[in-house]
């Protein structure tokens, strides 16, 4: 988990060069302490867009952010081949909890999604894994209050914004079971972009690693 300084703000875009990619997110860690459940001083947004100038993703946080301890625990897709984090902490830091350091680590992959279990031969093909579907129904209050934060034009109140829970699915929402493939240079380097870990499999790396090796070897005489 990475800390971070105080008074401080920046933007991330993350787009990727595959064709028909999307980008899934994974939320590994998550710390940012702030003084209210409302994010207003410090908090993370996600953009299912290349500016943080459109509504945040109702699926991470929505236009509350994310703040404090709580964070969804299910993938996260976009619709396109880029994505927008938005991250933001004031000048004083808010109390911290016993034994726990503020920051995040986040996961963020490129991935085509597919129905035949089957990819190119230059991607690696991770199993079928539920997709979050109707993002639109996490926040359900119609009545939006003004918000001066600098990413996200508005707030909902706090009695109309459900909890995070360590579930891996917020409760009622629909779930699409896909395919996806990865490029195979994510394969074995140490960072788990597969849902089942397929990517990061010992053993599929000890053979990974050995064709690698044959390939790239020669000889001298």
């Amino acid at each position: 988990m990475t800390s971070y300084p105080r008074n401080f703000s920046c933007e991330l875009v993350v787009h990727s060069p595959i064709e028909n990619a999307r980008i899934m997110m994974k939320i590994e860690e998550f710390y940012v302490p702030s003084k209210t459940r409302n994010c207003v001083e410090n908090y993370l947004y996600v953009f299912d867009s290349n500016t943080a100038k459109s509504k945040a993703m109702t699926e991470a946080g929505g236009e509350r952010g994310l703040c404090g301890p709580n964070y969804p625990k299910y993938l996260i897709f976009t619709k396109k081949s880029y994505i927008c984090l938005a991250f933001h902490t004031s000048s004083r830091r808010p109390p911290i909890l016993p034994g726990v350091k503020p920051g995040f680590r986040v996961i963020l992959t490129a991935i085509q999604e597919t129905r035949n279990s089957s990819c190119p031969s230059s991607n690696f093909y991770c199993s079928a894994v539920p997709r979050f579907m109707g993002a639109n129904s996490m926040i359900t209050s119609t009545s939006l209050s003004a918000d001066s934060r600098l990413y996200g034009s508005f707030l909902s109140p706090p009695q109309y914004i459900r909890s995070l829970d360590d579930d891996r699915f917020p409760p009622n929402h629909d779930k699409q079971y896909m395919g996806y493939c990865i490029t195979k240079k994510s394969l074995c380097d140490g960072i788990t972009n597969c849902e089942d870990r397929k990517d990061e499999d010992i053993s599929h790396c000890q053979a990974f690693i050995g064709m690698f090796s044959e390939i790239t070897s020669f000889h001298v005489n």
